[in-house]
């Protein structure tokens, strides 16, 4: 971890099921010493853990160590969420039937987050999910 005044924070962690936990259990810290708006730290701990679950379940051959990295950064007007994973197939916003017990995180994501997309930082390697959440409208300074 790095010191609080820092704007961005990563953890790497395991491609285990504890690492939802665990992502989410950083972010609380690293919200706490940015003092970041309650609102916008719960929308992004749903983000992380919808993130980190998919990063878990797509992350590469089971036979390899496998790991993922979360990326927080604090912008002037809105939190990024990355999740870099090592595997290179993009994610996939779904329309899951009404009797699926998944493949909604996605539109949580989206529904939660001003603009959401993934990249490759790199062209062998796996790829970077990232949401965007916006901070609340500061109030006018002389608002009665």
């Amino acid at each position: 971890m790095r010191d609080a005044s820092n704007s961005t924070h990563h953890l790497e962690l395991a491609c285990e099921p504890a690492a939802v936990h665990w992502a989410r259990a950083h972010a609380q810290a690293v919200f706490k010493q940015w003092e970041l708006p309650a609102d916008t730290a719960e929308d992004a701990l749903l983000v992380i853990s919808e993130l980190v679950t998919n990063s878990l379940r797509h992350a590469g051959e089971p036979t390899k160590a496998r790991t993922c990295l979360l990326t927080l950064r604090r912008l002037p007007d809105h939190l990024l969420v990355c999740v870099y994973d090592d595997d290179r197939r993009p994610p996939v916003l779904r329309q899951p039937a009404d009797d699926e017990t998944g493949g909604r995180g996605l539109r949580l994501v989206s529904g939660l987050s001003r603009r959401w997309g993934y990249a490759y930082p790199a062209p062998t390697s796996g790829k970077t999910v990232w949401a965007q959440l916006p901070f609340p409208a500061a109030a006018p300074a002389n608002a009665a």
